[in-house]
């Protein structure tokens, strides 16, 4: 009984075992089927992609050919109007280098007579600074003479009147000691006669006192006197520097005015001759307004057809950046479908690499599965036949059981977490060979995307270089018409302006 219950248990799970086989061979038919349509679907995508870059690329290829034959026909136009334009401006340059030479002869002219007018003022100058020098050190002299004669007087007079003091200060010491020796010798005698002395004595003094106090005024008058002619000195040198700068004015204001005689005989005669030269060049200049209207002709009509040429190109350079706009558009439209496909497909990839792992798992299992099939099979068949003795039964049975029930939960218990080690390696391979992958796209993209831009930004540079070239042809042509404007409009001006300024004018060739 216990080993047809063993039988039935191992011949259940090989039922379900056959069951998922034949799953698993179906879902190894879906997967091989689901692979070679996205195999397909994705050359199908790339052979489109492909196609439309390609079709871009030779589009824009032809339209940059396009672009330069027409960016090289207007560079030679260009070319031809800048040739033009040098030969117009050396031939107007070499009319103004013979005008400012003959400016700079004149000008050398009036410059070399000023030097020499200059030269004899200066001459004039150093003879009349000389002239005031010599009388500026007389005047010096001569007041010098006359404060040295008084300072000679004056300490003369002080010396008289220090003599006359000293003698009468000697003369009261005299009295004093006379008077103090009568007075020991006789006090009560001599009273009368010393207040004789002492009076006659005080009178002297006070008459001392007196002369001293007037030879003290005289001293302060002399003093004031000295001041007051330090002061005419002073007031006279004043003059004389007023008189000497009023005649230093006066001189040179008749100098200048000589000069500018001199100045405006010679500039009357060089204005003589300039009207004369004028009237000659107003002839020329006749000559040259009608070669000059001539040639504005010729620019009006070279202009327009500049013009006209100029308005389909910038047409052209609209219709070229609207394309460029919609191909910018075109392509970040199919970029974003690429990713997306490229991410789906990622999807699709990696659902099948679980789907396949999954498989190889199931196969593991049926492969191990049938081992243990097949090994319990023969140990039961060795059981059956090999042993005759049924007492022995148990025990084999026992160790059967053992072997592969209590072993095989043991095994499936460690099957599971094996197989999800494997599952993790795999998927980390599988990712960072998707990683690898999406960075090459990317990285390619990416080059694309600056290719693009390269070009885009090349037809904007070439796009301005016509713009420039164009403004620059304008403004060539409105300096001309002005210059030709200002010719016609002041020719008749310009000659009686030059007249007055004393100078011939720029000629034009």
């Amino acid at each position: 009984g216990t080993a047809a219950s063993s039988s039935e248990a191992v011949l259940a799970p090989r039922a379900t075992l056959a069951k998922q086989v034949g799953l698993c061979k179906r879902l190894r038919t879906e997967i091989h089927v689901l692979q070679t349509q996205m195999q397909g679907e994705r050359d199908r995508l790339d052979a489109e992609c492909l196609a439309m870059v390609a079709a871009a690329r030779e589009k824009d290829q032809e339209e940059i050919a396009e672009l330069m034959c027409k960016r090289d026909a207007v560079i030679k136009a260009a070319a031809a109007k800048k040739r033009f334009s040098e030969q117009t401006m050396m031939a107007m340059s070499a009319s103004h280098k013979q005008a400012a030479e003959q400016l700079e002869n004149l000008y050398d002219k009036k410059i070399n007579f000023e030097e020499e007018r200059y030269s004899e003022l200066q001459a004039e100058r150093s003879r009349l600074q000389v002239q005031i020098e010599e009388v500026a050190q007389q005047v010096q002299a001569q007041l010098e003479r006359e404060h040295k004669e008084a300072q000679i007087e004056l300490e003369r007079q002080l010396h008289a009147r220090a003599l006359e003091i000293n003698k009468l200060k000697d003369f009261v010491a005299y009295l004093q000691k006379h008077f103090s020796q009568m007075k020991q010798s006789d006090d009560g005698a001599h009273d009368r006669e010393v207040a004789d002395f002492h009076v006659k004595a005080h009178g002297q003094l006070k008459a001392q006192k007196q002369v001293e106090s007037k030879l003290r005024l005289e001293h302060e008058t002399l003093l004031m006197g000295l001041e007051m002619m330090e002061e005419d000195r002073t007031i006279k040198e004043k003059e004389q520097q007023e008189q000497n700068a009023t005649i230093r004015t006066l001189k040179e204001k008749k100098e200048e005015l000589l000069r500018t005689l001199k100045s405006l005989e010679i500039e009357r005669q060089e204005r003589r001759t300039t009207l004369v030269d004028k009237e000659e060049k107003i002839a020329s200049y006749k000559v040259k307004v009608d070669t000059l209207k001539k040639f504005r002709h010729v620019l009006d009509k070279q202009l327009r057809e500049v013009t006209e040429s100029l308005q389909p190109k910038d047409h052209m350079i609209g219709q070229l950046k609207d394309g460029l706009k919609e191909l910018e558009a075109e392509f970040e439209k199919q970029l974003v479908d690429q990713r997306t496909m490229d991410n789906d497909l990622a999807q699709k990839k990696q659902q099948l690499v679980l789907l396949g792992q999954e498989a190889s798992d199931l196969v593991d299992l049926v492969d191990q599965r049938d081992r243990v099939i097949t090994t319990y099979t023969y140990d039961l068949h060795n059981l059956v036949v090999g042993e005759e003795d049924v007492k022995h039964w148990p025990q084999e049975i026992r160790r059967m059981y053992h072997a592969y029930v209590c072993d095989g939960d043991l095994g499936e218990d460690r099957l599971p977490l094996e197989g999800m080690l494997r599952k993790m390696q795999q998927v980390e391979r599988r990712v960072t060979s998707l990683s690898v992958k999406g960075g090459q796209m990317r990285a390619k993209c990416k080059t694309d995307v600056q290719r693009k831009a390269q070009e885009n930004a090349q037809l904007v540079i070439d796009v301005n270089t016509l713009r420039k070239e164009k403004q620059a042809l304008h403004s060539s042509y409105r300096a001309l018409l002005k210059r030709l404007e200002e010719l016609e409009g002041g020719g008749g001006g310009a000659t009686a302006s030059g007249a007055i300024d004393g100078g011939p004018g720029p000629e034009i060739g």
